[in-house]
């Protein structure tokens, strides 16, 4: 389970969710603690804004994995199937 999950506010996928929620004071308090302590913060979110607040309160130290893996599939399926239309095209 994913921080936001730990404490007890699963399901937030945007910065505005993290905001809305409160759950924002505990992301920096972790973010602060992490810098403090010289480790890196991941995010994972398919929200560049999401991705970009967080990164700003570590001062960029830290990784960034946008999307997951069902969109990534979906996406592999979609440019797997547009080659094979286009080839088909050709015969």
């Amino acid at each position: 389970m994913d921080l936001s999950g730990s404490l007890g506010f699963p399901y937030l996928t945007s910065f505005a969710d993290l905001e809305e929620s409160g759950a924002i004071a505990s992301v920096d308090k972790v973010c602060a603690a992490c810098l403090r302590a010289g480790v890196a913060v991941g995010v994972s979110t398919g929200d560049q804004a999401t991705a970009l607040e967080v990164m700003k309160r570590v001062d960029g130290h830290g990784w960034i994995n946008m999307g997951g893996d069902l969109p990534s599939v979906i996406q592999t399926i979609d440019r797997q199937f547009g080659e094979l239309q286009n080839a088909l095209a050709k015969l």
